[in-house]
C-alpha cells in the first residue's frame, strides 16, 4: 500500500511537470528567447498604469563576432563561431605557386565584419606588399586598386583602418564606396 501511494505521488509530479512543458513550450531556439531585462522596483499605486500601457518594441542591433588570424596554413577569419581560410601560406601549399603567401603584413577586419583588408607577399613579389580584400558575404578576393593599378605598398608602412561605414582607408588612400572597398582614390 506505501509503494503504491509513492508511484501515484511520482506519476502526479511526471504529469504535472510534462503538462507544464506542453502547456508552455520547451523553447529550443536561440531566436525566441528574449533578454533578461531587470526593471526597477515599481509602487503597486502605479502597476494599473503599466498593465494598460502598451508596450514598445526596441529593436536591438545584432553583434556580429568576428575575427582574423594568422596561423602556420594561412590568414583565416572567423565569424560567428564559422571560420574560413583567406590566404594559404606558401609554406602549408607550395602547389599554389603565386596564389599563396610568404607573408601578410597586416590585416584589419571590416566594422560589419564581412570584409577582411590584408596586404601579402607572394613568391614572386619583388618589393612591398599587395592589398586585397576578402569578401566573406560572396567568398572572394578582389586586389585593392587606385586609378585601375593593383595598390602596392611598402610593408613597414602600412595605417589600414576600417571606418563605421565600411569605408577602408589605408595610408593616405580611400574606398571610394562602401559597396566595393577595393577601388581607391
Amino acid at each position: 500500500m506505501k509503494h503504491e501511494r509513492a508511484a501515484v505521488v511520482f506519476l502526479s509530479y511526471l504529469i504535472g511537470f510534462t503538462t507544464s512543458f506542453i502547456a508552455y513550450g520547451l523553447v529550443t531556439d536561440q531566436e525566441y528567447l528574449a533578454p533578461l531585462v531587470v526593471a526597477p522596483s515599481i509602487p503597486s499605486t502605479q502597476m494599473a498604469s503599466l498593465v494598460e500601457a502598451t508596450p514598445k518594441t526596441v529593436e536591438v542591433p545584432v553583434e556580429i563576432d568576428s575575427n582574423a588570424r594568422i596561423e602556420q596554413a594561412g590568414l583565416f577569419l572567423v565569424r560567428n563561431g564559422e571560420e574560413r581560410l583567406v590566404s594559404a601560406s606558401y609554406e602549408s601549399a607550395p602547389n599554389l605557386g603565386t596564389l599563396a603567401h610568404t607573408k601578410v603584413s597586416t590585416y584589419a577586419v571590416s566594422t560589419d565584419g564581412s570584409k577582411l583588408f590584408y596586404c601579402a607577399t607572394s613568391i614572386d613579389t619583388v618589393s612591398g606588399c599587395n592589398a586585397y580584400i576578402y569578401n566573406w558575404d560572396d567568398n572572394t578576393i578582389q586586389l585593392v586598386s587606385v586609378a585601375d593599378q593593383a595598390l602596392l605598398l611598402e610593408a613597414t608602412a602600412i595605417n589600414a583602418a576600417w571606418s563605421s561605414d565600411n569605408r577602408l582607408q589605408v595610408n593616405q588612400h580611400v574606398s571610394v564606396d562602401a559597396a566595393a572597398p577595393w577601388v581607391m582614390q
